[in-house]
């Protein structure tokens, strides 16, 4: 299986996902991002990190909702728990999983109409308010 590469981009979206088992709408992801690196990630950004989340098994869909895999919950406790606080998360995580060698695990390949990526844009903005 080939190994997956993570980009720092990837990483940044797949730190906006919670710990918590609730996991995160496709506008609260947004929401998490923008929150962390004070910018709103395009449509192929948050496409291509939640398909290599869910392709290495970090990621799983559940309900419609985007959810951290409780197989590797501790890892990613090490990485909040890091120094540097949030602006350090997506750094910490790039680092973290580029070392331990994810590989494909499935072909699972996220898509986000853009429709469903304008209004999670609109229902965030809307938040903002």
């Amino acid at each position: 299986m080939p190994q997956i590469l993570f980009t720092t981009e990837d990483c940044w979206i797949i730190i906006s996902l919670p710990l918590s088992n609730k996991g995160a709408t496709l506008s609260e992801i947004i929401a998490r991002a923008d929150m962390i690196n004070h910018a709103i990630p395009t449509k192929v950004e948050i496409e291509v990190a939640l398909t290599k989340g869910i392709q290495s098994g970090l990621v799983i869909i559940c309900d419609g909702r985007y959810k951290l895999n409780e197989k590797h919950k501790l890892l990613f406790e090490k990485v909040y728990s890091k120094k540097g606080g949030l602006f350090s998360m997506t750094s910490n995580l790039y680092n973290e999983l580029n070392s331990q060698k994810f590989e494909v695990i499935n072909e699972v390949e996220v898509s986000i109409s853009a429709k469903d990526y304008k209004s999670a844009i609109e229902d965030y903005l809307g938040s903002t308010k």
